[in-house]
């Protein structure tokens, strides 16, 4: 229980306890007006020696009493704070029904103790076990967890709720407990009919039904009596050694109120040891029982939300996750896809795959969805109007996200969103969380799948082959300053690659430099880009035509200097780059 040793400490309860009258450990139960502590590291410390507001206080020893208390007025030996909703204390007797609050941490020495968070409900402790709720999350390969923070919800009233305390951050494993945020107070959800051997056949259970896929359980209405229990209000039935399960309503607008039992019990009847309370009668059984009532509880519905530390790195994040090699390889896959679309083309190989190329979420991989990815690559058209977490990530629990194969991922969750619901089943509770994002066609950023012994699906490596050259292009850079106009050039070199995409990030001093244009020099007919995002411009090509991009291939980026400049050194930089052949695969750039 909390000790309070300072005024700050009680100011934190009382701004942070609704209720009032709180106890805390301080007592006088052993000896009449020696207030002494008896809990924590303070146990044992005398604070008072006599009743009254300040009479014994003993000095440098904190005492906060209301006026005339303590006064032991009909024996009071234990104290509250908050009294009567004010910030001051009194004493009463032990048998009033009053809140209390758990402190705890992890220091020994009272002068170290430290109060920083309040929880609206303890953490509960059965036999010194915690229940607990601990997240793996898997991102994949390249994200940083440590960008990411999670937080605790419910769900009440039809909506999500945050659960007071701060934000927990990803370890670099993508580890988080969220133990502290969860709300542990159970709520009713309906009422628990049991059964015991009675005297009158107060029930009966009819037949097994195909259509209604269990038996009907019908129970006289007398047996509600008098209880304050209504019919309509069980959600659990145990009947003797039959059945013990949820049941369903089917109608209780009769005298018999009739619930069904799912599935065939009627192996389960005849072998029952009840078989005394049991009578056969035209297929249904008269049933001896009497009935009992009480509250099914349970935990709350949560939710773990994750978020994301910088809404700008966001933007760059995502930025990495959706480049010209998702845009290529989803428009493989459909133009692999049989000459009337109907077979499985060759870019795409497992069910996460084809969910991130579905960027409309309709189910269906089309056209459409290409085309989306590409206008997002060449900056005509964001894949999502809002770029927050939400609209970008999706989250799965592992087993589902292992569970989407080529087959069946049309009909799959497809939705981002940044908050999944869990359900507290135990004391110790560990949920598995993978991680995808809208439009990863390639999955560079996103969870891999374990698909041992699911049929129709398999994973695409992403990883180098053994000989590294054979997955790399050269690309040059040079910058100059020419009629007061800077000019940085990239010039690509695909080596003996057949390469169909680039794609460059290429960061400037907006303070310094003001972009211009890009002239590209490229052959075929691809689709260039130089798209400014402000303080960077996403510049390189994609043909998806059956050409090539060769030796010739050129990005001349061209600025304008916005005060007299005579050195260009560290006013642009590349960061970001992707590149992929005709076969699909991303490549490595040599920047050089």
């Amino acid at each position: 229980m909390v000790t309070i040793t300072s005024a700050d400490e009680d100011a934190f309860i009382f701004a942070n306890v609704p209720q009032g009258n709180i106890w805390f450990a301080l007592t006088d139960e052993v000896e009449e007006a020696r207030w002494t502590i008896d809990a924590g590291p303070e146990k044992g410390t005398l604070i008072k020696i006599n009743n009254g507001q300040t009479n014994g206080n003993i000095p440098g020893q904190y005492n906060n009493w209301a006026g005339g208390e303590p006064n032991n007025s009909g024996n009071e030996d234990y104290a509250v704070t908050k009294w009567s909703g004010g910030s001051q204390w009194n004493d009463l007797p032990n048998h009033f029904s009053n809140p209390y609050v758990i402190e705890y941490g992890t220091w020994s020495n009272p002068d170290d103790a430290t109060f920083t968070e309040f929880y609206t409900n303890s953490v509960t402790h059965i036999n010194g076990e915690v229940l607990s709720a601990r997240f793996n999350i898997d991102f994949g390969t390249n994200i940083d967890e440590t960008k990411f923070s999670a937080k605790g919800y419910t769900y009440t009233n039809n909506n999500w709720n945050v659960v007071s305390g701060t934000a927990r951050q990803l370890s670099g494993l993508g580890k988080v407990d969220l133990t502290t945020l969860l709300d542990t107070v159970k709520t009713s959800n309906g009422v628990r009919a049991t059964t015991s051997a009675g005297q009158v056949e107060w029930a009966i259970i009819n037949p097994y039904n195909e259509t209604l896929g269990g038996h009907q359980l019908l129970v006289d209405e007398r047996e509600f009596s008098g209880t304050g229990i209504s019919p309509n209000d069980i959600t659990s039935i145990k009947l003797f050694d039959i059945y013990d399960g949820p049941v369903s309503v089917h109608s209780v607008s009769g005298f018999w109120k009739t619930y069904i039992m799912p599935g065939n019990l009627s192996t389960k009847i005849t072998s029952s040891t009840f078989q005394a309370q049991l009578r056969l009668q035209d297929g249904w059984y008269g049933t001896r029982a009497e009935f009992s009532f009480s509250p099914v509880m349970s935990y709350k519905q949560h939710g773990m939300e994750l978020s994301y530390t910088n809404q700008t790195e966001l933007n760059t994040l995502y930025s990495n996750i959706v480049g010209v090699s998702d845009v290529y390889l989803a428009f493989k896959e459909l133009a692999d896809g049989g000459i009337f679309g109907n077979q499985s083309g060759l870019g795409l190989t497992n069910g996460i795959q084809y969910l991130n190329a579905d960027v409309d979420g309709n189910g269906i991989f089309n056209e459409n969805d290409t085309y989306k990815l590409l206008q997002h690559l060449t900056g005509t058209q964001s894949l999502t109007q809002n770029a927050t977490l939400t609209n970008l990530i999706k989250l799965y629990n592992k087993s589902d996200y292992d569970a989407i194969t080529t087959s069946n991922w049309g009909t799959q969750f497809n939705s981002t969103r940044n908050l999944i619901p869990f359900t507290l089943s135990g004391l110790n509770n560990t949920y598995n969380i993978n991680v995808t994002w809208l439009g990863d066609v390639n999955q560079s950023h996103s969870a891999q799948q374990s698909v041992t012994n699911i049929s129709g699906n398999s994973i695409r490596s992403m990883s180098l082959m053994s000989n590294a050259i054979i997955n790399e292009i050269n690309v040059s850079t040079i910058g100059e300053i020419i009629n007061n106009k800077v000019i940085i050039t990239l010039s690509v070199d695909p080596l003996q690659q057949e390469l169909v995409g680039t794609q460059f990030q290429l960061n400037y001093d907006n303070t310094r430099l003001k972009f211009d244009k890009v002239e590209f020099i490229t052959k075929g007919n691809p689709t260039n880009f130089g798209v400014d995002k402000g303080n960077s411009i996403n510049v390189g090509s994609l043909i998806t035509s059956g050409d090539v991009l060769d030796k010739t291939t050129e990005y001349r980026v061209i600025f304008t200097p916005i005060n007299n400049i005579s050195d260009i050194l560290g006013l642009t930089s590349i960061s970001t780059t992707d590149a992929v052949n005709k076969a699909g695969k991303q490549l490595k750039i040599k920047l050089k």
